[in-house]
């Protein structure tokens, strides 16, 4: 989680930005991500409570937050798109809330960017894989993720975020690098679920 320090007076500027109603309750820090700066924002519409996810994007990481979340606006919406009337659409993928310019991603007074989600209740984050069974549900819900971008139509513009990642030296040692073509140069690669549940196993010893 990052260090940086947030008065109530502030964070309630920030959430001014997002297309929100309703009374703030409260605002409290959530979660153990180390990269941004995630709060939990209780509201009261009309007495009936209602949570988001207020997020600061680490911009020494991501770049380029506007292009981040125009891709993650895109990719959402078109998840969405799939589940059009399931009772349980909200939770199949995230839901970005716009700024009051329309925008998925505002900027604070400070110059910060901020992105702003419905909160899933009931949603757990595992930050270390435990068994090979967790492992193999995480690979087969990328796999489902995946499939679901199958036919996601081109952007529109043709600049595109380049997001550096990193992974952990534990998994790093365990998956192979990426083959080569003829020419000598790495193809992309991405293990299928399959593979996942394998180099978990490894991990788990069983």
């Amino acid at each position: 989680m990052s260090n940086r320090n947030f008065t109530e007076e502030q964070l309630r500027e920030i959430i001014a930005l997002f297309q929100v109603y309703g009374d703030i309750m409260s605002v409290a820090r959530y979660g153990s991500g180390h990269i941004n700066d995630t709060f939990k924002v209780d509201l009261s519409m009309g007495g009936v409570p209602v949570s988001y996810v207020l997020q600061r994007i680490n911009d020494g990481i991501f770049t380029r937050p506007d292009r981040v979340m125009e891709n993650i606006a895109r990719v959402t919406n078109h998840i969405r798109g799939k589940f059009a009337g399931a009772s349980d659409a909200t939770r199949r993928t995230l839901t970005v809330i716009p700024a009051r310019d329309g925008q998925p991603v505002a900027r604070g007074p400070e110059g910060d960017w901020w992105r702003m989600y419905v909160f899933i209740s009931g949603a757990r984050t595992i930050d270390l894989i435990e068994n090979a069974d967790q492992a193999r549900k995480a690979a087969k819900a990328f796999a489902g993720f995946q499939n679901a971008l199958a036919d996601l139509p081109a952007p529109v513009s043709s600049k595109r975020s380049r997001i550096s990642t990193t992974r952990s030296p534990a998994w790093s040692s365990s998956i192979p690098p990426p083959p080569r073509t003829r020419w000598g140069a790495r193809r992309p690669f991405l293990p299928s679920w399959r593979s996942w549940t394998r180099i978990a196993k490894r991990q788990g010893g069983s």
